[in-house]
């Protein structure tokens, strides 16, 4: 069985490491941290970056639910290893149906359901519960919360979040680098850079590429 590493000591590493242990395809070697050190992180061993570089371990998958910094932690594995594979997860009580594409590094969690010929780029997290319809396309780094109801042909912008509980309604596009809030209902399309939420969704604010949002 594969060993992979798992680059985070947080709620969201939590889960990953759940869908590891269920998936049954890869044991998890260690976590890694670049902030804190711990001996332990439940129950696995718990290295810091600086000393990981050197333990021979080429498979893992970045477990942090920013996805900004989640893109800037790629980045920082990729050159100090550049051969290092990422892994796909997908629980199996999640659903992803015939035509499906996913790529590296992305996570899809408990009971969520990705239907027929959606495209799912790279280090996406597709969260518990959560529903991406036909024809959807989202880009590296993006994400959607737990509940999150994505319509028909959708698309979401790179480094972009939905957060918990948001639906959008078909053909709905939302930009890169933008922050749709708990709850809300997106009936138009949302552009680069903004933050936006409300029952109907409305922008609130310009955001800045790596602004903390979780």
């Amino acid at each position: 069985m594969l060993e992979v590493a798992i680059f985070g000591c947080g709620g969201h590493a939590k889960v990953v490491a759940d869908i590891i242990e269920v998936q049954n395809q890869f044991r998890i070697a260690c976590f890694v941290s670049d902030k804190y050190y711990f001996d332990s992180f439940i129950g696995y061993e718990c290295v810091v970056e600086a000393d990981f570089w050197s333990m021979g371990i080429n498979r893992g998958v970045v477990a942090i639910g920013d996805n900004w910094t989640r893109y800037k932690k790629v980045e920082n594995i990729l050159s100090h290893l550049p051969e290092f594979k990422f892994s796909t997860l997908v629980h199996p009580s999640a659903t992803v149906a015939r035509g499906v594409t996913v790529g590296e590094g992305t996570v899809v969690m408990a009971k969520s359901v990705v239907n027929t010929s959606s495209l799912i780029g790279k280090h996406v997290i597709i969260n518990t519960n959560s529903s991406v319809d036909h024809d959807c396309f989202l880009d590296d780094f993006s994400s959607i919360g737990p509940g999150t109801t994505l319509g028909g042909s959708c698309a979401i912008g790179g480094c972009s979040a939905i957060s918990l509980g948001a639906s959008l309604i078909h053909k709905i596009k939302v930009g890169k680098n933008s922050v749709i809030g708990a709850g809300s209902l997106v009936i138009r399309d949302v552009g680069d850079g903004i933050v936006a939420y409300g029952h109907p969704c409305v922008e609130i604010r310009k955001r800045e590429s790596g602004e903390s949002y979780l």
